[in-house]
């Protein structure tokens, strides 16, 4: 789940931020379109062009953090960095989007980040369960705050689209029970290291 999530997130931002490099994927997706006979019309949907790269780049981390896994950066970037990315990216794009958030926003994200510092600094069993419960809420509260401002756009491909808060969510989920999984181990290594 961190892997597309971020290879969502670096998809979404490099389309964003450069015509150049989303020109030659609208132009394959045409190509798709026409060899899978789908109707095409002036307006490019843009499903297969961000989902075709954001794939391809998913698979090579996937496999990159698959190789390296017993290495420590891997253990540590999925630790420190995987749990950042779940929690805190969609709704900072969205505050960026919209040019600054409402002290409600703001706070909101303040709030889960701290949450995201205890679960990854804590050693407790029951901060499993309150990581659960932060992803939840959290992600219910974004899901309500777009649903009553805007709304989500449904049609919308992509990170900014709907898909954007369910991988987070799914990510956020896989991250408190990764985090819950090797804290045993590490208390144990570090249990090792003091005798």
């Amino acid at each position: 789940m961190f892997a597309l999530n971020a290879a969502s997130i670096i998809v979404a931002c490099t389309f964003a931020f450069s015509w150049g490099v989303y020109r030659p994927f609208a132009h394959l997706e045409i190509e798709v379109n026409h060899f899978l006979h789908i109707r095409q019309t002036d307006f490019i949907r843009g499903h297969f062009a961000f989902w075709i790269p954001a794939l391809a780049l998913a698979l090579c981390l996937d496999v990159l953090l698959r190789s390296y896994s017993s290495a420590q950066i891997s253990q540590t970037l999925l630790k420190t960095f995987g749990g950042v990315v779940a929690f805190l990216v969609f709704p900072a794009a969205w505050i960026y989007a919209e040019g600054g958030g409402s002290w409600l926003l703001i706070g909101e994200v303040t709030v889960i980040f701290l949450l995201f510092l205890w679960i990854l600094l804590g050693r407790s069993s029951m901060l499993v369960r309150i990581g659960f419960a932060a992803v939840i809420g959290h992600f219910v509260f974004w899901f309500w705050f777009l649903s009553s401002s805007r709304g989500p756009n449904w049609d919308k491909p992509g990170y900014f689209g709907p898909a954007g808060p369910i991988m987070a969510f799914c990510a956020g989920l896989a991250w408190v029970a990764y985090v819950n999984s090797i804290a045993p181990v590490a208390a144990k290594y570090e249990k090792s290291e003091k005798t």
